[in-house]
């Protein structure tokens, strides 16, 4: 392994716990069209897929389905509208961050959020640890995860090759991006896995079930 340099995190369930703004969101406009009662875990388990993904599984429908499509554009402005009101870093992230700041290692956000939404996310979780050099989302490169290119363009924004970077995410998408570049990838067992998905199959370098265990992940 080529020695740690800097680090890259995907927001939604590895950063920052969005699931209470997020789910009740999706919860108002299923409602809003006579769905209610719906578990919150069956949004939850979806979040990393977006908000098509999230309506689908709520109303049990295709995600190509007009009703689906057009309740996840309704999720989409809902959500921009209140962002962050619940949402927090998860325990842990901050004293990483803070620590990774000490050693000079600058960090940035890798997520399939629409790039806007993830800085009003971000704007809302502030004040930031240091060493942010970055908010990469979904518009942001031509390609979003699992392709390589966001996070090309975050070593470019950091200043450091691939090769000594750990990206950290709670989805398969996160660690075949960090492989297709050759950086490390470590899968946070915290994150919003669903429960038939199984993270030691993605093939990640390393595994912390909790942002305390990170700083050794990164040895």
């Amino acid at each position: 392994m080529s020695e740690i340099r800097a680090l890259a995190f995907d927001l939604d369930g590895t950063l920052a716990d969005t699931a209470l703004d997020l789910v009740d969101c999706a919860q108002e406009v299923c409602a809003d069209i006579g769905w209610d009662n719906i578990p919150d875990e069956v949004f939850k388990e979806q979040i990393s897929m977006g908000s098509v993904a999230m309506v689908a599984a709520g109303l049990n429908r295709e995600r190509t389905d007009p009703l689906v499509q057009k309740t996840a554009v309704r999720l989409q402005k809902r959500y921009a509208a209140r962002p962050a009101n619940l949402t927090q870093l998860y325990d842990g992230i901050a004293e990483v961050i803070h620590d990774a700041h000490r050693r000079d290692w600058p960090w940035c956000i890798i997520t399939n959020k629409p790039a806007a939404l993830a800085h009003l996310v971000m704007d809302g979780l502030e004040p930031l640890p240091p060493g942010i050099a970055g908010v990469i989302g979904s518009g942001t490169t031509w390609h979003a995860k699992p392709s390589p290119q966001p996070l090309r363009l975050a070593s470019q924004l950091m200043g450091v090759a691939p090769e000594h970077i750990a990206f950290v995410g709670d989805d398969r998408r996160d660690i075949d991006c960090a492989r297709a570049v050759g950086a490390r990838s470590i899968a946070a067992l915290w994150g919003y896995i669903h429960r038939h998905d199984n993270p030691m199959d993605w093939g990640a370098d390393r595994y912390a079930e909790t942002p305390g265990q990170l700083t050794r992940a990164f040895e």
